[in-house]
């Protein structure tokens, strides 16, 4: 008998403990699964590392410090800001991204990530960059500038113009939407003082363009296709970099005096728009050097394809009103994933008029200020920078890094092959003619006892910065190329001897 109510307790127990069991569990308690739909997904990445890694907090610390200089640079060019974006660490694959809150109390921040976490199939292919470029560069090394570095304010761009509705940018032109945010970043390194580590960086960024192939179908344009494909090519961080890459040298080359780094209204990039392209609205006298300077790139790329060459894509001639701090380095071409850019007279900052008009009376040229501009850097200038494209694109000429001279003297030697070959030397010896007569009348800003090529290198920063300086250097390397031209009827220098 004891044995059968010892029995019938022993059951009851277990109903007891199993009925405990099902009512006290979770309801949803499953086989664990994988998040649903991508915004759960999203969710689950964008949870900060509950432990950050010496070198995850010195990445966090970092951003948090371009963070505060640009919140500081923003609310002094007036704006009021509702908050300041946390920065926060994550594991998740996207780098360096102004996320939107996932709540009605989170405004949104600033997600970075370390190299360590990044996947390794990224990591891949960041070393592949670096490695195809031919860079010093190591993929690490490309990965903190381009996403820990530039990609900061780059990302402050889209939290002003989210937050601010600056850019005034139409829904669907994300060509336009990226290149605002790339100018933004532009303008506050260049109000940082760091020309010298953006021109270093976009050099990076040119190596890989250039031993990039161009996701764009022959025949399609860049932009129109970017946004008309946004969201697959967004999938594909190697197809989309490519494109970020070419708006980054496009931020770069129509940079302006950056007084400001907020950009309160910018048009649209794309083309067909009432006469606007590449963000600026043209005159007809600007049209028709853009036509001239089409005519002559399509000449000079067929040049280069007679002796032999692939010049992959052609630069587009894009006309700028944007004030250039030299008219010298104007010159986007000069790279292979750039644009050969153009300027008039009438866009030349005053200060430049200036200079360039006192050439002309110091040297009582019956040419005009104008017309020495109009020669030189829509001229010889515009075939220069081709030169340096072909240079760039193809590799040519084995020049050492930092070796600016041998670079500019090559370009301007294939300018003056290119004109040769295509009007004979008449209208070159007038130009170089004007040339040689203000070299004449400018002190040299080499320090006595030094070489010119050599303090032109070591100070090439330092000098771009200073159109008087530069120029002077700029004359001298024209002057040389004009002496030492070949006689023979190719344009493209393939060995630098």
């Amino acid at each position: 008998m004891n044995k059968k109510r010892g029995l019938i307790a022993f059951i009851l127990l277990l109903l007891i403990l199993l009925l405990i069991y099902f009512f006290a569990r979770p309801k949803n308690q499953e086989i664990e699964k994988k998040p649903e739909t991508e915004t759960e997904s999203m969710k689950e990445a964008e949870k900060e590392t509950a432990t950050l890694t010496p070198k995850q907090e010195e990445v966090k610390k970092n951003v948090e410090g371009i963070r505060d200089k640009f919140i500081k640079m923003a609310e002094k060019e007036g704006f009021k800001l509702d908050f300041v974006p946390d920065v926060k660490l994550s594991n998740m694959p996207l780098a360096m991204s102004f996320m939107k809150g996932s709540g009605s109390e989170e405004k949104g921040y600033l997600a970075a990530t370390d190299w360590d976490s990044i996947p390794d199939d990224k990591k891949e292919l960041v070393n592949s960059w670096m490695k195809k470029a031919g860079s010093k560069w190591t993929g690490e090394d490309f990965f903190n500038k381009n996403f820990n570095w530039f990609g900061v304010p780059r990302e402050l761009g889209r939290y002003m113009k989210r937050t601010q509705g600056v850019g005034n940018i139409k829904d669907g032109d994300y060509w336009s939407e990226e290149l605002y945010a790339n100018k933004t970043a532009v303008n506050f390194w260049l109000n940082q003082g760091k020309e010298k580590e953006l021109q270093e960086f976009m050099g990076e960024v040119d190596k890989i363009v250039a031993s990039t192939d161009s996701p764009t179908p022959d025949g399609k344009d860049d932009v129109e296709y970017f946004n008309t494909n946004y969201d697959e090519l967004s999938k594909d961080m190697g197809k989309y970099s490519y494109y970020q890459f070419k708006l980054y040298k496009q931020a770069w080359d129509e940079r302006g005096d950056a007084k400001t780094i907020i950009i309160k209204d910018m048009k649209s990039s794309a083309k067909g728009e009432e006469g606007k392209e590449q963000g600026s609205t043209i005159t007809p006298e600007q049209e028709e050097l853009k036509k001239k300077l089409e005519e002559m790139r399509d000449d000079f790329m067929q040049v280069a394809k007679d002796e032999g060459y692939e010049v992959g894509s052609v630069p587009e001639v894009v006309v700028s009103n944007s004030e250039q701090t030299n008219m010298f380095v104007n010159d986007p071409a000069s790279q292979s994933s750039g644009s050969l850019v153009a300027k008039d007279w009438t866009s030349v900052p005053e200060e430049q008029k200036k200079i360039i008009n006192s050439w002309m009376e110091r040297t009582g040229s019956a040419w005009t200020g104008e017309d020495f501009f109009n020669k030189n850097v829509n001229w010889f200038g515009a075939s220069r920078d081709l030169g340096r494209y072909i240079q760039s694109n193809q590799g040519l000429g084995g020049i050492s890094e930092g070796d600016h001279w041998t670079k500019e003297l090559n370009a301007s030697k294939m300018a003056i092959n290119f004109w040769i070959n295509q009007v004979g030397e008449s209208e070159l010896q007038d130009f170089m003619y004007q040339v040689t007569m203000i070299l004449e009348s400018m002190d040299s800003p080499t320090p006595e006892l030094e070489d010119d090529a050599q303090y032109f290198n070591a100070n090439y920063y330092e000098l771009v910065k200073d159109v008087e300086k530069y120029a002077y250097y700029q004359f001298m390397i024209y002057k040389k190329a004009w002496y030492e031209r070949y006689c023979d009827d190719e344009v493209i220098i393939n060995e630098t001897k």
